[in-house]
This record gives structure tokens, C-alpha cells and sequence, in this order.
């Protein structure tokens, strides 16, 4: 029996004490009086429907399916039951048969004839009353949290048990006011209620909550992915604080190494200082690819960096929230309604009883309508930027509280109406000055000046000042990799010096040069022509990227262009682009209509995949793995994704983007994408045709809001065709199904919506 159905027989119990009580003292009143009058006998024949009714709700589950907290519960319910039949059967035997004199006389002589039989009912009555204590306390027996979430899962999957849960618990509250079914029943209908009080709270708070979430909210930080596994740990180490002195009799080698070392020592102080005992904002900055947004998730998500912040916390509760500007993402990645809503949802989710306070009326209307519980909230941005400030700026929440934000990529950000960059450094240091030394913000960017102008200078860690011994390590890690017989241990030393020597902090130029050098060294280049590459290799990310561009053919550079532009329109339209659609992007050059003529290759296979997309895309694009919990389908293979969520601005300003758009010319990202993925959904097909179902689904919605074809829709009418003749009869009201139908339908001559 699920906790929502215990709660109402619980519920029904209580009132079949309540009405039996009244019904009982009904009997007495027969008994004693010969002239009980019309409205008396009607007011009782309201309360034997109410027992009939109460009864019908006294129905528990067969023997084995009752859990073991509720066969107390289940037994007294069926003692009530039995006991509610004969108090009924009694009322029927004595009540007067009619309004006359005589009548009324008759049932109070056959009420007094019935007097041991009343006090034997009144004595079962009461057994129940106190049976019900105890039935009470094993419902209570569980932990409040877990049942909160059991019923908040149940919930999810039935919103109606929402409204039945309120209405019991309306009922017994009404029972707890009315003080019929004894002190220790009601003492422990308390804590029943109070449990399932919780219980609604948690419903109330997740509607909430899922009502601020927005898709790609922490997706730059799911997709910033660590060049080695020790990056970075140095600036969490152990050490005893004390700075290495300068040594400048040491040689120039031994001299830059010492000196990196003082260098991380005082940046590691300064830091730990700020987390333990320093106030306002601490600014991490650096060039273009030095590592900065790895740095950040680093810090934000090990456990160290709140054991630190912790210390200046105090006895206070300490809330931690992120968020990363995004500037190639989604329009919520990289504006400011983002980092409120992100904020927020971060603050609440940590403390969920502060959500009645700051969004009242979204509490209010999740109380009023629970049959609406799978329903978000349209919460505009106005209301979520003032609870926020109010968050901000509540001097009684500082009281209990203390707050760090870790915001990642400033320079990311893209204001409108005036917000530019400067007023956001403003925003932040408002923040700042207006909570009353509760807030302190670490932040990071780009050595623009209006940041570097704006946040103390001695707090600010200058990143790529810094990254050189963990460059070393990850070029070590991934040389390492590459066989011996192909690499040579000499050549290896001198790759793992030269290369963050030349790469001047520039975390990205390294990765790009290390995957390039790899790359060759399994295609059989020799040791000297690579030294001859690495010592051609310019400075600076865009100068090497048009080196490396310069390196591919002209087929090869197209191809890479194309990957680019899909995988941008992938990312801006949620789609999937996984290295399965990849793999047929020759097939669409050859036919741009060919995913809709039948004849699929089946030849196709990952290794060949990944061959040629390490062949086109020179290091820039590489595949991601399937994590834990992903969709399998949309990931079988991997999918497609940036080395560096820097990549694709670098294509989107100067000599790069105008090389790209000539190449471009005549090639429709959105129709390619579109193609390669139907592509894929067939070549899967028989590995998982339920996720085929939602993928085609997105991918007809996403050509009608694009307005890639018009009707006829030949294209939508090639989906629908397919699906139809490889898909298993649905289930009745098959959600993805309908969708599936619903935007591949020839009906569909417009947007959805129109």
C-alpha cells in the first residue's frame, strides 16, 4: 500500500471514531427520550450515510501486499470495518420508523432492550480509539526525508495522489481541531501530520524548483573537461605556507622553475587566506584557452575548497552556487537572466525552506493547484532577479547563513539595454558591498580591463603565469600513451620541456599541439620532421590554428568547416550529433537527399569513424564518451564536441570565420544535420527504435521551427514513412509517440504553434 493510500485509511479510521462516537451517543439519546423530534432523527440519518461512506473507505489491501509499518494500521481498519456494520445494524434495529409519538416510544423501549449491546459497541469503540495511537506511531516509524521522497516520486507519477494526500491531510487536521479520538491518537496524528506536512513541503519546494531549471544551466561545466588528471590539484596541496626565497645564483633553467614554485606558494596562500578569512571578490584571470574555466569547476566542486570556506562560515550555514557565461550557448548561457536564475535555483536547492519566503506567490499557487504538479512555472525574470537581491541584500538571512558564488567567464557575457560588460563588474561589486559581509564572490575572465579595473588587484590570480609544470604534466601523460617503438624516450623529454615552454600559459595551444603531434606520430612522421612542425608552430591560438588549418587539404579543411557548422547548429538546437551521424557526412556530399532513399550503409563502424574525424578536424573537435546515466542512443559511438569551448569563437571573428564562410557557400548546416542524424536513427534502428522515436520527433520539430522545407514536407513525409513501417504498435497514449506523429504528420503545413 503506498504511503498517500495508508494516509487516507488512517484518515477513515479517524472518522469512523468520530462518527461513531456520534452515533452511539444517537443510540443513548433514543434510549432516553420518547420524543425525539423530526430534525433529530433526519440529523442522524445524515451521520449513518456518512458511516456508510467511511466504511467504504475501510478497505485494505490482501494479506502479503502490506508493508510491515502498515499491518497495524490495516488490522484496526478491518476491526472499524467489522465494528461499523453492527453500529449500523443497531441503528436500524432501534431508530423510530416514523415522526409519530408512538413510534418514538417503541425505539426508546427497543433502545433500552439493546442497552448491554450499546455499552459493549461504546467499549469496541474505545479499543479502537486506542489501537489507533499505536497504528499511528508505526506509520510514523519511518525516516521523514526518505518518505518525503517516496511520496514525491509517487507524486511524479500520479499527480492525482497530490490532491488525495491534501485532502486527507485537510481532514485529519480537521480531526486534530474536533479532539474526538483521545490524547495519545492525537499526539500521534501530530507527528503523522507533521510528516506528511514535510511530505507536501518537498512536493511544493520540487515544483518550485523545476520551474527554475533551465536545460543547459550547468552545461558548461558538465562539458569542461580536465586535460589530465593533475591539473590543478597543487593549488588544493598541503604545505606549511612558507615561500620559497629567491635564488638567483641557480642556472637560467633551474632559476624559471624555482621562481614557478614561489609563484604557485603565494597563489595558493593568497587563495586559502581569501577562503578562510578574506572578503569581497577574488578574481582568477588569464588568456584565452590558459585553463580558467577547469580551474573554476575544480574549485567550485572539491570538497577541500568548502572545508576552507567553512572556516570563515563559521556556525553559520554555508551555501555554495556557480554558473558559467557561455558565449557560443544558449541565450540564458551568457545573460544575466541566466546567472539569476542559476544562482537561485543553487541558493534553493541547498535551502529549500527559504522558497515560501522568497517566491511567496509561487508557494501560494503550488499549494492551490495540485493536480497541476507535473506543470512548471512560467517565473518571469523580474521576479527571480528580485528574490534574488532580496537574498542578497535580507539582513535576517545572514543571521543563519553565508554565501560564495564561483561565476566562470565574465568576458563571456553578452548584455543587452546598456548591460555591458562594466555594468556587470558593477552588479557584482554591489553584491558584494550590500550584504553586509556575508557574500564573497570568485570570479573569472579574460585580462580585459574592465575587470582587472573593477576587482582588487591583490586578490587576483594570474593563471597563466602559472600553468607550466601542469602543462608539463599533461603533455607527459598523453606522450606516454604513444607506444615506445614508435617515439623514442629522448624525443619524449624534450616534447615535455619545449612544448609549455613555447605555449606561453596557454593551456589550449597545448592540447591542440600535443593531439596534432600524437596524431602524426601514429602516422608513421618522423621524429625530425615533427621537432621541424613543433619549431614552426607560431605563437599564440589563432596564429597555430591557422598553421594547422594551413596542414589539412583543401577536401579536408571543407570538411572541417562543415563539422564546425553543424555541430554549432547540434549544440544551439539540442540535437544530437553523435559520431554514428558523423560518419555519413561523405554519403551527404555525395547526395544531399540520401538518408531518404533507402539505402543506408551498414558498412559503416566506429574505428573507420574515428579515423576520419581525427583526420578532419585536426585536433579541434573530438569525441566525448558516454558518461553514467546518459542516453545511450544519442551517445553510442561518443558524440561530437569542441576540444575547448573556446574553439568555436576563434571561428567566429577575423581570417578564420571569413575562410569558413567561403567555404561554406552552398552547404546548409541545418539541412546536413538534419540528414546525418535520420541517417543514424536508421542505421541504429535496431538497437533502441524507442529513443529513434523521440529522436525523430526533436529532429521534425526542429525543421519546422526552422523552416527548413515547406509543404509538401518531403522530408517529414520520409521520417513519418519510416517510422510507421519500423516501429512496433504503440501504447496507448505513448507520449513520444504522439510527438513523433504530431510533427511528421502531412498535416503539419506550419509551425507548431501557427
Amino acid at each position: 500500500m503506498d504511503p498517500v493510500s495508508a494516509i487516507g485509511l488512517a484518515s477513515a479510521i479517524v472518522s469512523f471514531v468520530e462518527i461513531g462516537v456520534n452515533l452511539l451517543r444517537g443510540a443513548k439519546e433514543i434510549r432516553d427520550s420518547a420524543n425525539d423530534s423530526l430534525e433529530k432523527n433526519e440529523s442522524r440519518e445524515v451521520i449513518v450515510e456518512e458511516m456508510k461512506e467511511v466504511a467504504a473507505k475501510l478497505k485494505t489491501p490482501e494479506p502479503g501486499k502490506i508493508p510491515p509499518e502498515q499491518q497495524k494500521l490495516c488490522d484496526l481498519a478491518d476491526k472499524c470495518n467489522d465494528l461499523s456494520q453492527r453500529i449500523l445494524e443497531l441503528l436500524n434495529k432501534i431508530k423510530p420508523k416514523n415522526n409519530k409519538p408512538f413510534s418514538a416510544y417503541r425505539a426508546a423501549y427497543h433502545a433500552w432492550r439493546k442497552e448491554d449491546e450499546i455499552e459493549m459497541l461504546e467499549k469496541s469503540l474505545g479499543d479502537c480509539r486506542s489501537q489507533l495511537a499505536l497504528s499511528l506511531t508505526h506509520l510514523t516509524s519511518k525516516n521523514s526525508t526518505e518518505y518525503s521522497k517516496r511520496i514525491l516520486a509517487m507524486v511524479h507519477e500520479d499527480s492525482s495522489k497530490l490532491e488525495q494526500l491534501q485532502i486527507h491531510i485537510k481532514h485529519l487536521n480537521q480531526s486534530v481541531e474536533a479532539q474526538a479520538i483521545g490524547d495519545k491518537a492525537l499526539e500521534q496524528l501530530r507527528l503523522v501530520l507533521g510528516m506528511h506536512g514535510e511530505a507536501l513541503s518537498a512536493i511544493y519546494k520540487d515544483r518550485i524548483l523545476r520551474s527554475l531549471l533551465f536545460e543547459d544551466m550547468h552545461r558548461r561545466d558538465d562539458g569542461v573537461r580536465d586535460p589530465y588528471e593533475n591539473t590543478f590539484k597543487w593549488i588544493l596541496e598541503d604545505d606549511d605556507g612558507v615561500v620559497p626565497e629567491e635564488k638567483p645564483w641557480l642556472s637560467p633553467e633551474a632559476r624559471e622553475n624555482h621562481h614557478q614554485e614561489r609563484m604557485k606558494c603565494l597563489s595558493r596562500n593568497m587563495l586559502f587566506d581569501w577562503f578562510s578569512s578574506g572578503s569581497g571578490i577574488f578574481h582568477v584571470s588569464g588568456k584565452l584557452g590558459s585553463g580558467k574555466s577547469t580551474l573554476m569547476k575544480f574549485l567550485s566542486t572539491h570538497p577541500r575548497t568548502r572545508a576552507e570556506i567553512e572556516k570563515w562560515a563559521g556556525d553559520k550555514i554555508l551555501v555554495l552556487a556557480s554558473f558559467s557565461f557561455w558565449k557560443p550557448g544558449s541565450e540564458l548561457q551568457k545573460s544575466l537572466e541566466g546567472l539569476f536564475r542559476s544562482l537561485l535555483c543553487d541558493i534553493l536547492t541547498a535551502c529549500p525552506d527559504l522558497i515560501p519566503d522568497m517566491l511567496p506567490e509561487y508557494w501560494c499557487l503550488a499549494e492551490q493547484s495540485p493536480w497541476q504538479i507535473q506543470t512548471e512555472f512560467n517565473i518571469p525574470a523580474s521576479t527571480i532577479k528580485s528574490a534574488l537581491k532580496q537574498v542578497i541584500s535580507d539582513e535576517r538571512l545572514y543571521k543563519d547563513h553565508r554565501f560564495c558564488f564561483f561565476i566562470d567567464g565574465l568576458d563571456e557575457y553578452e548584455g543587452t539595454d546598456g548591460q555591458d560588460p562594466t555594468y556587470l563588474a558593477t552588479l557584482l561589486n554591489d553584491w558584494v558591498n550590500d550584504s553586509h559581509g556575508c557574500l564573497k564572490l570568485c570570479v573569472s575572465s579574460r585580462e580585459h580591463n574592465v575587470f582587472m579595473n573593477a576587482f582588487p588587484k591583490d586578490q587576483r590570480l594570474r593563471l597563466h603565469e602559472l600553468t607550466r609544470f601542469d602543462m608539463r604534466e599533461y603533455v607527459a601523460g598523453l606522450l606516454q600513451e604513444v607506444h615506445n617503438e614508435v617515439m623514442s624516450e629522448d624525443f619524449r623529454k624534450s616534447l615535455v620541456k619545449s612544448i609549455p615552454e613555447k605555449a606561453d600559459g596557454i593551456f589550449l595551444w597545448t592540447i591542440i599541439v600535443v593531439k596534432t603531434i600524437r596524431r602524426k606520430v601514429e602516422d608513421g612522421e618522423p621524429e625530425e620532421s615533427l621537432m621541424r612542425l613543433l619549431e614552426s608552430l607560431p605563437h599564440g591560438l589563432n596564429s597555430v590554428l591557422r598553421h594547422l588549418l594551413e596542414d589539412l587539404d583543401a577536401d579536408n579543411q571543407r570538411r572541417l568547416y562543415q563539422t564546425m557548422a553543424m555541430l554549432q547548429v547540434a549544440k544551439a538546437n539540442k540535437l544530437p550529433f553523435s559520431l554514428v551521424a558523423f560518419s555519413f557526412l561523405d554519403d551527404y556530399e555525395k547526395d544531399a537527399q540520401f538518408s531518404t532513399k533507402g539505402n543506408i550503409s551498414t558498412e559503416k563502424t566506429k574505428t573507420g569513424a574515428q579515423r576520419r574525424l581525427r583526420g578532419v578536424c585536426g585536433g579541434l573537435i573530438e569525441i566525448e564518451e558516454p558518461r553514467a546515466r546518459q542516453p545511450t542512443w544519442t551517445h553510442l559511438w561518443g558524440r561530437l564536441e569542441y576540444t575547448h569551448r573556446s574553439v568555436p569563437e576563434m571561428f567566429d571573428e577575423g581570417t578564420l570565420k571569413r575562410k569558413m564562410d567561403v567555404a561554406l557557400e552552398g552547404f546548409d548546416a541545418m539541412d546536413a544535420i538534419s540528414h546525418l542524424t535520420f541517417a543514424a536513427v536508421q542505421f541504429l534502428k535496431d538497437t533502441s527504435i524507442f529513443t529513434a522515436q523521440g529522436v525523430c520527433a526533436g529532429l521534425a520539430r526542429f525543421r519546422l521551427e526552422n523552416e527548413i522545407e515547406e509543404a509538401p514536407f518531403p522530408f517529414l513525409e520520409h521520417i513519418s514513412s519510416w517510422f510507421e513501417s519500423n516501429s512496433a504498435p504503440p501504447e496507448p497514449g505513448d507520449r513520444i509517440y504522439l510527438a513523433m506523429l504530431m510533427y511528421t504528420s502531412p498535416a503539419a503545413e506550419s509551425k507548431p504553434g501557427t
